[in-house]
């Protein structure tokens, strides 16, 4: 799993977006030799990161079981306010801002899903934190692939495996699909294709497909796949990846007019802007009291903002689709429409798509919920025609 440093050069290379391109992150994103990314530690604890080592020697010394989530920065966790902190540190240091040195990196600001986890049932189980930021629903198949292997040469038995995924699936990447983005021969046909719409970084089709083949191949393996239905805010600003803090035009707003240099930026651009007319009518709504009617407009204003990553309803639609057919845990939690949208002491996410604890300890119960239905299931001798590893809830 050794990897060697990405820049934030190198980071915008991959991914063409102005947006992307102007993210101060430091040096802590690596890539492997697979050309997949990943974060220069292994796992990630609550306040540091945990090597395999780490874990492997934990789950031998303890005999606990164990508990592999796999996601993308939902499940790693992620600040986007640090993002505006660092670039007011680069425009106070000027050149002697340090790219490598000085940045904060946005995560162990908060506690995950996993954390959350660990303070439920973390005395009989150990709680692996694999998520990575900008992953999709492909990238976490080929993660979980590895993931597994490494676990398998140093003995120990993954039990369950949750998969949280559908955000960056389906956000757009200059139109480039990521089953394409690796390798010449796939950028070649991808630019070769026709897309006189917006291509989203995975279609709500081969979406479904990987999540199912995540299933697939845990069951194979035999472990226990547990799906995780992302909740986001409906209030956010479209296009935004940190708050506005002007009335008037600010960087932000740079970026987002930029995009329209890229590839299918156009109409990415003319989405955009049917997005932000969409929310402007929903915060009107929502302010003479209007809810229901502005949570519809909110809705709207979601399904056609491709810049900010927020699961789209055909992307739900696939993933509720296959929890169904496969008979898999679909893990759904409850946020009051009213409250999601950041205000002091009732936010559930600290952005455009990121749970904080508030809904991390939802997801969390959920998770303990449906492992002690699962073991229930296992455990029952006389319920041998009911499936052995998965029960599905909603």
């Amino acid at each position: 799993m050794k990897e060697e440093p990405l820049t934030q050069a190198e980071m915008g290379q991959l991914f063409d977006n102005p947006i992307m391109k102007d993210q101060v992150t430091g040096d802590q994103f690596v890539r492997d030799r697979n050309g997949e990314i990943r974060l220069r530690g292994d796992f990630l604890g609550e306040y540091d990161y945990v090597s395999l080592d780490d874990v492997v020697q934990e789950v031998k010394r303890t005999g606990k079981r164990v508990i592999l989530n796999i996601g993308d920065s939902s499940t790693s966790g992620w600040n986007s306010d640090v993002l505006s902190l660092n670039e007011k540190i680069k425009q106070e240091k000027g050149d002697d801002f340090n790219l490598e040195q000085d940045p904060i990196f946005p995560i162990f600001t908060y506690k995950t899903y996993s954390d959350c986890l660990r303070d439920l049932i973390g005395d009989r189980f150990v709680v692996v934190n694999a998520g990575i930021p900008t992953h999709t629903s492909l990238n976490g198949l080929r993660r979980l692939k590895e993931l597994v292997h490494s676990f398998d040469e140093a003995g120990i038995k993954i039990d369950y495996v949750t998969a949280y995924y559908g955000n960056n699936d389906s956000v757009c990447n200059a139109n480039l699909e990521e089953k394409n983005r690796r390798g010449l021969v796939g950028r070649v046909r991808d630019f070769l294709t026709s897309k006189e719409d917006v291509v989203t970084r995975t279609s709500p089709t081969d979406y479904k497909d990987y999540m199912s083949d995540i299933v697939k191949y845990c069951r194979k393996k035999g472990i226990s796949p547990i799906l995780i239905e992302p909740a986001v805010p409906l209030y956010w600003e479209p296009g935004r990846r940190v708050k506005r803090e002007v009335k008037g035009r600010d960087d932000g707003d740079k970026s987002i007019q930029a995009v329209a240099n890229t590839r299918g930026g156009k109409q990415v651009l003319e989405r955009y802007c049917k997005a932000l007319n969409l929310w402007e009518r929903a915060n009107e709504a929502y302010e003479s009291g209007n809810i229901d009617r502005a949570i519809e407009l909110y809705e709207e204003a979601k399904e056609n903002d491709y810049i900010t990553p927020r699961i789209k309803g055909q992307h739900l639609q696939e993933l509720r689709d296959l929890a169904k057919e496969e008979g898999v845990s679909l893990l759904q939690i409850d946020i009051p429409r009213d409250k999601d949208d950041g205000k002091d002491r009732e936010a559930y996410f600290g952005d455009y798509c990121h749970p904080i604890e508030r809904a991390n300890v939802l997801y969390a119960q959920e998770i303990a919920r449906t492992i002690r239905t699962v073991d229930m299931f296992k455990q029952d001798k006389d319920s041998s025609n009911l499936p052995t590893d998965t029960y599905t809830l909603y």
